[in-house]
This record gives C-alpha cells, structure tokens and sequence, in this order.
C-alpha cells in the first residue's frame, strides 16, 4: 500500500490541502486561494492580493498566509522584505501596518485584543 502525500495540489480548484497521512485521525487543512508568484512582482501588489484576507481578519475571521517553495524562491523576502525600507515591506509589516491604522481609526471605546505569529520553518 502506497503512502499517501501529505500536500495535495487541487489545480483545477486553485485550492491545497495539507495531511493527515492516511490512517492518521484528522481533516486536511484546506487553503481557500493559492497566488502564484508571477501574479505579483513588486511587495505592495503582492500585498493588495492579501489585503481582503487582512480586512477580514478585522472583522473578526481568522486568516493564515503561508509562503511555500524552494530554496531562495523569495519565501521569506515574500513575508518580510526589507523592515527598514517601507516601499520593500513584506507582507507582515505592511499586515501590521494596516491593522494598527485601522485600530486607531477606530471609534470603539473597547480596546481590541490582537494576537499574530510570524515564523519561519527551515
């Protein structure tokens, strides 16, 4: 009996699932959209992919962005960029960023409670 793949890639639906392996207890992880680097070649079109994705998060949804490729793909430029140059920001910073504006511009009186991760696997 063949393993089954822990990565499915579902082309036709735009969509990766991600384990259990077979037998194991669990539901795959679903991913709703997959953005393939050449729909993006500057940080801030990148980030207007995701910025709905951010908003949500806004609106009390949960949201998880994962960059996944081989070795010096741009994972990591990708998500970080470069955090002293605003124009280079990568996704996180510029998340941050738009959090932290929203937040002020806020007229509740009830201050919110923001949790977010940010790791890199090697």
């Amino acid at each position: 009996d063949k393993p089954s793949p822990l990565v499915s890639v579902l082309e036709s639906e735009a969509r990766i699932e991600v384990g259990p392996e077979k037998g194991q207890p669990g539901e795959p992880l679903r991913f709703d959209h997959v953005l393939r680097s050449p729909e993006a070649n500057e940080q801030e079109e990148l980030f207007e992919l995701i910025r709905p994705a951010v908003v949500s998060c806004l609106e009390g949804q949960s949201c998880t962005v994962v960059a996944h490729g081989g070795p010096q793909s741009g994972k990591s430029y990708s998500l970080s960029g470069f955090f002293t140059h605003g124009q280079l920001h990568g996704l996180a910073p510029r998340a941050i960023q738009l959090v932290v504006e929203a937040l002020e511009q806020s007229a509740s009186p009830d201050m919110p409670i923001v949790e977010a991760s940010f790791f890199e696997l090697q």
